[in-house]
């Protein structure tokens, strides 16, 4: 397992968590999706999880025929945010697109996950562990290449996945967002078995503190050297 912390000195921006979380509530009633072609290019897309109709961006690059396994990531916004908002931060379609990957931006309900310190009473970790399956079965995913990237609230829900859904993602990408919350306070909540984490912290963030000690204790139960 590797781990990697990178401190820079930066502002959070507007990745900020609120006070109070903002909940989810299922969908009175769900309409059936159109059909999925999976093909190149971006398509915007549902996934019923739990009776609730979720959404979701995806990513596929030229040439893309589903004839072969591609490496998925999923980026994860930072709250307020949406999945669109996500896409054009951060710039991964051009990446996706040199490096032959797929990647999906997922909205979270009420602009926010239900991470580690927030947003909302949606069942996130179920929302990732279904959406990964489903570009397993229909978009050829490689299961074995399954990454986790967020901002924020969205790098938090990261680490939450990496948790709660050992085995499915091989590694995090984690930038003004970490380890912290009731959650991380028990000695027993980290992954069954190792992932892999890289993390950006501004040294300015307002949660900068708590993130450092959360990384420090991950490495200390993990037994990271």
């Amino acid at each position: 397992m590797a781990l990697v912390s990178v401190l820079v000195a930066a502002g959070c921006g507007d990745g900020g968590e609120p006070a109070s979380a903002p909940s989810g509530s299922p969908s009175p009633s769900l309409s059936p999706a159109p059909p999925e072609r999976p093909g190149p290019g971006d398509h915007t897309l549902t996934l019923d999880v739990g009776g609730v109709r979720r959404t979701y961006l995806l990513h596929a690059p030229p040439g893309y025929t589903g004839g072969a396994p591609l490496p998925l990531v999923i980026a994860m916004h930072v709250y307020p945010g949406t999945g669109a908002a996500m896409r054009d931060l951060i710039g991964m379609d051009a990446k996706a697109d040199q490096q032959k990957f797929l990647v999906a931006y997922p909205d979270g309900l009420n602009r926010g996950f239900n991470a580690l310190v927030c947003c909302g009473t949606a069942d996130d970790v179920a929302f990732l562990t279904s959406l990964t399956r489903h570009l397993v079965d229909r978009w050829r995913a490689d299961p074995d290449r399954v990454f986790l990237t967020g901002m924020s609230n969205g790098g938090d829900m990261s680490f939450r996945g990496a948790i709660e859904a050992t085995g499915m993602f091989a590694a995090i990408g984690v930038v003004s967002g970490g380890y912290g919350g009731p959650r991380a306070e028990q000695v027993d909540y980290v992954p069954k078995s190792p992932v892999s984490v890289v993390t950006i912290i501004g040294t300015q963030d307002r949660y900068f503190s708590i993130f450092e000690t959360g990384l420090a204790n991950w490495q200390q139960r993990l037994r990271c050297t």
